[in-house]
């Protein structure tokens, strides 16, 4: 395996050079492994843009590929349950019944939410526990908003049990039982990840096994400052990091790539933020006044105008 950190604009420049220098013909086989159909969208137009075109190459998310891998396997799973309008129709026919709002956004929400929920091994019993902690986690509206969930999770959980049905846990685990010596894999000359910064615990596994038995190449968004520390504005990706993506490359034919950036954006960015400091932008100076899950920004304009506040939330991982 080898692994590529940096900013984004390095990877996706990166990117390029080892499509262009590599991609001995066009159709010859790559596969690209993204977290999101957004950046899947905006990858295609960059490669299209400055390489020319992208013949050959497959995009697939992690449950895209946890699909392709299952149907070029010698004995495929039961179809996914999550596919099927029937899982839809029956969380809609729930919702009722534990007081909650039956509309045609709630429905996928609420799927959406547990399968995550699912995919990190995150049981029922943890969220029980999770309501009736007493170290100040939750607000006490909180904790009332969990107990009330916990019900619907678990009868959620129990109507995915269906006998011709795989439920998404049951899938991806299929997936990574046949990842070795799949007819799917196998067929392509390079496999990409690419853009990830963190991964769900089946997500993980997947990814893991992929890496351990094909030629793989992740591009993963890290970023140091100019004197090799570590960058504040990223400490929620540092112990994944340090703890499940940086000891893939302790193994033999691997190799760890750093793309040092000269001038980041979000480098020079964080230093404010995390470092608050009175600094001047456009003559109207900035002051960090709290950063507590609540960053309030004041903008002073020198010509004796009112102070403007900025607020806005934001959410540690």
């Amino acid at each position: 395996m080898r692994l590529i950190t940096g900013s984004q604009k390095k990877l996706q420049n990166h990117l390029l050079d080892f499509i262009k220098n590599n991609k001995k013909t066009p159709f010859e086989r790559w596969l690209i492994v993204l977290p999101s159909k957004h950046l899947e969208e905006y990858l295609k137009r960059f490669l299209c843009q400055d390489s020319g075109g992208i013949i050959g190459i497959t995009f697939l998310s992690m449950t895209g590929l946890a699909s392709e891998i299952n149907n070029n396997a010698k004995v495929p799973p039961k179809p996914l349950l999550e596919d099927s309008p029937l899982l839809d129709f029956k969380l809609k026919e729930m919702l009722p019944k534990f007081d909650y709002i039956c509309d045609r956004s709630f429905s996928p929400a609420f799927k959406n939410s547990f399968r995550d929920l699912i995919n990190a091994q995150v049981t029922p019993e943890v969220l029980e526990s999770l309501s009736e902690e007493s170290e100040g986690l939750l607000t006490d509206e909180q904790k009332q908003a969990l107990k009330k969930l916990v019900p619907l999770y678990k009868e959620f959980i129990e109507c995915q049990k269906t006998e011709n049905k795989s439920t998404y846990q049951e899938y991806f685990n299929f997936a990574i039982s046949n990842v070795e010596n799949n007819n799917f894999l196998s067929s392509f000359k390079q496999i990409i990840f690419y853009g990830f910064y963190d991964f769900t615990n089946l997500h993980y596994d997947l990814f893991k096994k992929v890496c351990s038995n094909y030629n793989a190449q992740v591009y993963f968004i890290y970023e140091l400052d100019k004197n090799g520390q570590k960058v504040q504005a990223l400490e929620f990706i540092n112990n994944f990091y340090e703890d499940s993506i940086l000891p893939l490359t302790n193994t033999q034919n691997s190799e760890h790539i750093h793309l040092q950036e000269d001038i980041s954006p979000l480098i020079e960015a964080s230093q404010n933020i995390f470092n608050p400091t009175q600094i001047k932008v456009e003559n109207a100076p900035i002051k960090i006044q709290s950063i507590s899950g609540l960053l309030i920004i004041k903008l002073t304009y020198s010509k004796k105008l009112y102070p403007i506040t900025i607020r806005f939330r934001y959410k540690i991982l």
